[in-house]
C-alpha cells in the first residue's frame, strides 16, 4: 500500500466526521457512560465476562446482550476520558477510519484496481447511514466487532495462501475478539462457508481444517455465553410474525444502501401477524427480484456474489428472524457490516465501467468514470457531515426521534425525562401521558388485528400484556372480553365486560357486548 492511500482513507474520514467530536452524550451514553455505570471502576472488568451488559447500570432488568470486551474497552476509555465525550468520539472516529483501511485491503485481496478499492473504502466511510454508528457512542460496539470481524476475514483469507498457522491464529483471536464485542459476529462463520463456496481452494481436508477451527470457537463462545446469559430476545414473538415483519426490515435496509435519501434515528416498525399487507408483499418482490439477482451472479460473477451474500449475512442479526430487537427492530447502524459488501460492489462496477467505457488502462485524473465516483463521495459525504448534526445533544436527538416516528412512544419517554431534569414538570407530565397513549394505541391495534384474524392465544396473550399496565382502560378490556368469548370462555369474558361497562357506561361497544352475553346466558352454563 503506498503511503498517500491511507492518508487520503483517514483524512476523509476526519473531514466527514470531524465535527461528531463537540457531540455531547446522547440516549443510552447518559447510562452506560455518564450515568451511574460499573464502566467507571477498573475493578468491574472480571464481572463483564460473568453477567450481561446491564450489570451495575440502573436498568431495572436483565438484557439479552452478552458483550464483556466492549465493556472492557468502553472502561479504559473512561479511565482515560471520564465524562469528555470528546476522547469516546475520537475513537469511533480512528475505528471507522480503520475500517475503511481494511476495506482496502479487502477489495485488493479480491483483486480490484488500486483507484476502485480506495473508491470502495471512501463509500464505505462517508455513506449517511454511518452517521448513528459514529456519532452515536453506544454503537461503538458496532465499530468495535465490525473492525475485528474484517481482520479476521483479512487473515483468514491470508490463511488460504500462505498455510502459515499464524495466520489463522490470529484471525482466530480476532473472530474471538468480535464475539466478545457483539454477538453479530456469529455472522462470520456464514461468511466463511460462502468463501470456500464460492472460491473453493486446497484439499476437502484443508478446507475442513479451516472451518473446523471457525466453528470450534464459535461453539467455544457460545457455551460461554450461555453459562451467564441464556436469554437471546428482550421478548417471545410467534415466528411466523417475525418472518413477515423481517421482510420489509431486510428490504428497507437494503433500500437505505442504495439511495439513503430518507434515514430516521428511529425506525418505527410495527410487529406484521399477517402476510397479506402491501408493506410485506411489496417488499417480498423486491427481495425476490435481488435474491434472483445474487444467485444469477454465481454463473456470472463469483465476486458479485460472494459480497451480494455478505450484505445479506450482515443484517441476519438485525433482520428480525433471530428476535425483534428493542425498543425500535431497526436502526442504521446495524448496516456497519453489510455496507462492507456493498461498498465492494461498488468497486466491482467501477472497473466494470472503466472496461466498458474504454477507461480501463488509463489515469484516474482523466477518467470520467473516476469523476463520476469522486462527486458521488462528495454528495455521501456532504449528506452524512449534516447527519452528524441530530446527535450533537440529548435535546436535538430526542425532538428528532419523536419527528422521525411520531406514533412510537420512545421519543416522548425521553422527552418526558428531559423535560423533567429541566423542571419542567407540567411537559413532562405531558410527554409521559403521551407515550402511555402511544403505547396502549400500538399494543390495542395488535390485539385487534390478532383477534380479526382468528389468532386468539396471541390475542389474549396481547391483551393479558396491556392488562398489566392499562387494566382500567375499557378497549382494553372489552377486547379481552371479546378474545376470551371467541375462545368459548363467557363467563370469564363477562367479567371484562362488566368492569368495562362500570368504568365507561356510555361506551356501546362494551354495553352491548355485555347485553349479547347476558342475553345468551351462555355464561351461566359455564
Amino acid at each position: 500500500m503506498r503511503w498517500h492511500i491511507p492518508v487520503v482513507i483517514v483524512l476523509a474520514t476526519f473531514l466527514i466526521y470531524g465535527n461528531t467530536l463537540k457531540s455531547d452524550f446522547v440516549w443510552d451514553d447518559l447510562l452506560f457512560i455518564k450515568g451511574k455505570s460499573p464502566i467507571q471502576q477498573l475493578e468491574n472488568i472480571p464481572a463483564f465476562f460473568t453477567s450481561d451488559i446491564s450489570w451495575g447500570t440502573n436498568l431495572p432488568h436483565a438484557t439479552p446482550y452478552y458483550r464483556p470486551l466492549y465493556s472492557t474497552m468502553m472502561a479504559v476509555q473512561y479511565s482515560l476520558w471520564g465524562a469528555d465525550s470528546s476522547g469516546y468520539h475520537c475513537i469511533n472516529l480512528l475505528l471507522q477510519a480503520g475500517i475503511a483501511l481494511l476495506v482496502y485491503l479487502l477489495a485488493r485481496r479480491f483483486t480490484l484496481s488500486e483507484s476502485a478499492s480506495i473508491g470502495a473504502a471512501l463509500i464505505y466511510s462517508v455513506h449517511p447511514v454511518h452517521s448513528e454508528g459514529v456519532a452515536y457512542l453506544g454503537s461503538s460496539s458496532e465499530l468495535q466487532y465490525t473492525f475485528f470481524c474484517l481482520a479476521a476475514m483479512l487473515f483468514y483469507l491470508r490463511y488460504r495462501d500462505s498455510f502459515k498457522s499464524g495466520d489463522l491464529l490470529t484471525a482466530i483471536f480476532c473472530y474471538f475478539f468480535a464475539l466478545f464485542t457483539k454477538e453479530s459476529a456469529l455472522t462470520l462463520p456464514l461468511l466463511v462457508l460462502v468463501l470456500e463456496v464460492a472460491f473453493p481452494k486446497g484439499t476437502p481436508g484443508q478446507k475442513v481444517a479451516r472451518l473446523s477451527a471457525v466453528a470450534a470457537v464459535t461453539v467455544l463462545y457460545l457455551v460461554d455465553r450461555f453459562q451467564y446469559v441464556k436469554e437471546i430476545a428482550w421478548q417471545e414473538n410467534p415466528l411466523q410474525d417475525r418472518v413477515y415483519t423481517s421482510i420489509g426490515i431486510i428490504g428497507r435496509y437494503i433500500w437505505n444502501l442504495l439511495a439513503p435519501f430518507n434515514l430516521k434515528v428511529l425506525y418505527d416498525v410495527p410487529l406484521k401477524p399477517s402476510f397479506f399487507r402491501t408493506d410485506v408483499v411489496l417488499p417480498l418482490l423486491g427481495l425476490l427480484v435481488l435474491f434472483w439477482v445474487f444467485f444469477y451472479s454465481f454463473q456470472k460473477s463469483r465476486r458479485v456474489f460472494f459480497f451480494s451474500s455478505w450484505i445479506v449475512i450482515g443484517l441476519a442479526p438485525a433482520s428480525g428472524l433471530p428476535a425483534l430487537l428493542l425498543p425500535a427492530p431497526m436502526a442504521d447502524r446495524y448496516l456497519t457490516l453489510s455496507l462492507i459488501g456493498y461498498a465492494v460492489l461498488a468497486g466491482i462496477m467501477y472497473d466494470g465501467l472503466k472496461a466498458r467505457f474504454g477507461e480501463a488502462g488509463t489515469s484516474w485524473r482523466g477518467s470520467k468514470v473516476t469523476a463520476l465516483c469522486v462527486l458521488l463521495c462528495l454528495v455521501l459525504g456532504a449528506m452524512t457531515a449534516k447527519r452528524n448534526l441530530i446527535w450533537r445533544d440529548h435535546e436535538t436527538f430526542v425532538r428528532r426521534m419523536i419527528a422521525d416516528a411520531p406514533e412510537h412512544f420512545l421519543g416522548y419517554e425521553l422527552l418526558g425525562t428531559l423535560e423533567g431534569g429541566k423542571g419542567n414538570y407540567s411537559a413532562m407530565a405531558d410527554s409521559y401521558y403521551q407515550a402511555e397513549q402511544k403505547t396502549l394505541a400500538r399494543n390495542l391495534a395488535l390485539g385487534r388485528e390478532y383477534l380479526a384474524l382468528g389468532r386468539l392465544e396471541e390475542a389474549v396473550a396481547a391483551f393479558e400484556r396491556l392488562m398489566k399496565k392499562f387494566s382500567h382502560e375499557p378497549k382494553v378490556l372489552n377486547g379481552m372480553g371479546e378474545a376470551l368469548l371467541l375462545k368459548g370462555k363467557p363467563f370469564e369474558a363477562i367479567a371484562f365486560f362488566r368492569q368495562g361497562a362500570l368504568i365507561c357506561p356510555s361506551c356501546t361497544e362494551i354495553t352491548d357486548n355485555l347485553r349479547k352475553v347476558e342475553n345468551s346466558g351462555s355464561w351461566q352454563n359455564q
